[in-house]
């Protein structure tokens, strides 16, 4: 018997650690990946929301929609992560500009929208 892949939405903040686990989501077999939210941590937003980008770019992923969220934390004052340097991703040159598209919606939004239309239960894998 052949197991459906579970679909998953990834909720994160793109450094290194979560670039690895886009990239391994969107390669597992038991994955179904049907987006990427964004979120500020590593660094800013703008700048997680480009990573993501970049990442499945990279991969040749571009059919993954992706959607921005928080700019800063609901409850304290941000402070971003320093361990992946100001952009979230120093000392990863070869990864491409972003073209794709981002999702016009915020990621709270997408998220709703996604669960709704969804025929199944999605898992949400936050990280951010």
């Amino acid at each position: 018997m052949t197991r459906r892949p579970t679909p998953v939405l990834l909720d994160c903040d793109p450094g290194h650690d979560d670039a690895i686990a886009i990239v391994m989501a969107h390669a597992s077999e038991a994955i179904d990946l049907l987006g990427v939210t964004t979120t500020c941590g590593n660094a800013t937003l703008a700048r997680t929301t480009e990573n993501a980008r970049r990442i499945l770019e990279l991969i040749g992923a571009t059919d993954v929609p992706v959607a921005a969220g928080m700019a800063s934390p609901l409850a304290r004052d941000l402070v971003l992560g320093t361990a992946d340097g100001p952009s979230g991703l120093d000392g990863t040159p070869y990864l491409p500009d972003a073209t794709m598209p981002l999702d016009p919606r915020h990621a709270v939004d997408f998220i709703a929208d996604t669960l709704r239309a969804a025929p199944e239960p999605v898992t949400l894998v936050p990280t951010g």
